[in-house]
């Protein structure tokens, strides 16, 4: 089974449906208002542990302080 989550275009609420994934393209009705939501792409949820990835350039993941390329180097969060 996946979790999918859903947001209703009429009530703008978010909701989450646990269905196998040959079924992940079926719509999904709002629980609250029983019309049809659209599908909302997530992050997976994986955490990731150990030590801190490093680079060929000598930069470290987030985690450690450095910057993991989320930002494509157009943040301020980049050490050098």
């Amino acid at each position: 089974m996946a979790r999918y989550v859903y947001l209703c275009d009429t009530c703008k609420q978010k909701f989450e449906v646990d269905k196998p994934m040959a079924q992940s393209g079926q719509v999904e009705s709002c629980p609250q208002c029983k019309t049809a939501g659209e599908r909302v792409f997530t992050r997976p949820g994986i955490t990731i542990k150990g030590a801190p990835i490093k680079f060929k350039d000598g930069d470290q993941s987030a985690e450690a302080g450095g910057c993991d390329g989320c930002c494509h180097d157009s943040c301020d969060m980049k050490q050098h």
